[in-house]
């Protein structure tokens, strides 16, 4: 766990109070590793994590000449099921491009990704975030969704110490990435980390990802700048590759901070890539703007998709040789209509949880379906008790339910949750103890 050192703490503490009428505008990268899907995007290769390095690499992978890609299916139909719960407009023609750039954990000298004709456009995600001031209260958001666009990852480099050199296991080189891209909407760092918490449960909601920060199947680019209005920005810096939401946090608070001091001393903010580490620090400039050389894979033509077909009803949708939408659609509907925003507003605005309560019941399924039946059984067990009897505890009955919310959620966010994590086996005797509160 990323923990920050006193004097960064103390920085942290000096940020909210440090006056200067420059205003932060964030934007983010998001990508996100597809384990739903079977085998990698482009070859019949499965990828496990933490496998022995270079045992899950096929020819495409390391570039072997003569090699050709295959589009994996299930990865283009995963992509469009993400894009859907993110309300994004799927475009019916979508096409892969090779972006051409070098790099040791490369080893084809370029990356098969989307530029032109992404998987989807224009969309959005809801989400619910709180300012560090603990009087305030849960707010509401919007964030607009610019694309997603379906890519592959790369290699990875290990650095030994010991021998001074880099090591390359291309294990990872090929599996499926979605790249969802923001605008830049977001003026805080409780914003951006609390946006980054939705998208997470909505990918593992939708089975499209699990979207674990700390394995690396969720990375986050974070674009800062800072501007004297919100249509008058400077130079924008990107973070790379910040693995964890309390990082999030901290490097854009850091950021933020960094550029206000250059903005109001009069010196010049420099676009370029930064890296953090409990501060952000240069990795390469980009005030030459690098041409990657964008042109259409020549080994994939382009998709062409349908909307709806008059066999959805009528035919399996793994025999169709075309990609429909409208199946997608309707084999997830269920998934699709109920949204982890909407339970969260539910635990939030209706049950008055706090913030952190209702996000620790989102991610564990159990400990929810305990709350919800535990919470109505008590709530129900108040239609038999008298006004006269909760008045001599100072409670009003319209309060009660309120009251029961409460103390469960605290009981199973707090307490139980920690024997539980403790003593793992305590998990199974959950299962059964839900089945008799079901009966």
């Amino acid at each position: 766990m990323l923990k920050a050192s006193p004097a960064f703490r103390t920085l942290l503490k000096h940020l909210s109070s440090s006056a200067s009428s420059c205003v932060p505008l964030i934007g983010l990268e998001i990508h996100a590793q597809l384990t739903s899907s079977r085998s990698k995007v482009f070859s019949p290769v499965q990828y496990a994590f933490a496998a022995p390095p270079n045992t899950q690499v096929h020819h495409f992978d390391a570039a072997l000449p003569g090699s050709m890609p295959i589009l994996n299916r299930n990865c283009f139909e995963w992509a469009i099921i993400a894009s859907l719960g993110l309300n994004c407009r799927i475009n019916l023609i979508s096409k892969f491009d090779r972006k051409h750039y070098f790099y040791s954990d490369s080893p084809a000298g370029f990356q098969i990704t989307q530029h032109d004709f992404p998987v989807a456009e224009d969309g959005w995600l809801e989400y619910i975030w709180q300012s560090p001031d603990s009087k305030s209260m849960p707010q509401i958001s919007k964030a607009k969704i610019r694309r997603v666009q379906l890519e592959q990852d790369t290699g990875k480099s290990l650095h030994d110490e010991k021998t001074s050199r880099s090591l390359i296991d291309l294990n990872r080189a090929g599996v499926a990435l979605i790249e969802i891209v923001t605008d830049p909407v977001f003026s805080t760092s409780s914003q951006a980390a609390a946006f980054v918490s939705e998208l997470a449960s909505l990918l593992r909601h939708l089975r499209v990802s699990s979207s674990n920060m700390s394995t690396g199947e969720m990375r986050v680019d974070i674009n800062v700048s800072v501007g004297s209005s919100v249509s008058q920005q400077g130079p924008i810096v990107e973070i790379k590759n910040v693995n964890s939401l309390r990082a999030i946090r901290h490097a854009i608070d850091y950021e933020i901070h960094r550029q206000r001091k250059i903005y109001n001393s009069g010196g010049k903010i420099v676009n370029e890539t930064r890296s953090f580490d409990f501060k952000t620090t240069q990795m390469r400039d980009k005030e030459v703007v690098q041409d990657y050389r964008f042109l259409p894979e020549p080994n994939l033509p382009p998709l062409r998709l349908l909307e709806s077909c008059k066999k959805c009803s009528q035919t399996e949708y793994s025999q169709l040789k075309t990609i429909c939408i409208g199946c997608i659609k309707e084999q997830h509907k269920a998934d699709l209509a109920n949204l982890p925003i909407e339970l969260r507003k539910e635990l939030v605005f209706q049950h008055n949880l706090p913030l952190e309560r209702a996000e620790c019941l989102i991610d564990h399924p159990t400990l929810l379906s305990l709350y919800t039946l535990t919470s109505k059984l008590a709530i129900d067990q108040t239609k038999s008790i008298k006004s006269e009897i909760l008045a001599v505890q100072n409670i009003k009955k319209e309060d009660f339910p309120f009251l029961v919310y409460r103390e469960t959620s605290y009981w199973c966010t707090g307490l139980l949750y920690s024997n539980l994590c403790d003593n793992l086996a305590f998990w199974y005797v959950m299962k059964d103890i839900l089945l008799i509160l079901n009966k």
